[in-house]
């Protein structure tokens, strides 16, 4: 398992134990997240989440049965 995955798994637990997020705001952290590796780049900088954020213009919001979908754009 990557460090970033690790990172990120560690962030989710935070946020869900300690924060209380609820589990839609969780789908969504996981979506960015898969999105974010999905796009090749393997550390968290300011330039990186900069391109990886203008590259989100593509997601499309788009419900499915009463549920929020975002379509994936193309990395």
């Amino acid at each position: 398992m990557s460090t970033l995955q690790t990172q990120f798994d560690q962030f989710l637990e935070e946020r869900q134990y300690l924060k209380n997020v609820a589990p839609r705001t969780v789908e969504w952290y996981q979506l960015a997240f898969k999105l974010f590796s999905k796009s090749g780049h393997t550390e968290l900088t300011q330039h990186t989440l900069q391109n990886f954020v203008i590259g989100l213009q593509g997601c499309v919001p788009g419900t499915n049965a009463g549920r929020t979908e975002f379509s994936e754009p193309e990395v």
